[in-house]
């Protein structure tokens, strides 16, 4: 089994401080998107690879969340299971310059 480095630790909880936070409640999207990425994403990675996230639901403030990796694909999930955000390897789009 090959070791896949990643700017994120998968399958840890995470907690977000409010330090982060956006509308009420919730962690600002580009961070919360951010964090994703950063599961599919380390000094392996070509620079300026892109990364396509979709946000599913808010990521709560102060609440558990787990990063998960399956394959392609990175998941932030609440402590239910739901998914909150998706981030996979974007097809189409140009890298960054």
């Amino acid at each position: 089994m090959t070791a896949v480095l990643t700017d994120t630790v998968p399958d840890i909880g995470i907690r977000v401080s409010g330090f982060y936070s956006g509308p009420p409640g919730s962690v600002n999207g580009g961070w919360a998107a951010g964090l994703a990425a950063g599961l599919l994403t380390g000094p392996d990675t070509a620079a300026g690879t892109p990364v396509e996230v979709t946000l599913r639901a808010p990521v709560p403030v102060g609440a558990p969340i787990t990063g998960r990796r399956a394959g392609e694909c990175a998941f932030l999930v609440d402590a239910a299971g739901a998914t909150l955000a998706k981030a996979a390897f974007a097809t189409g789009i140009a890298p960054a310059p």
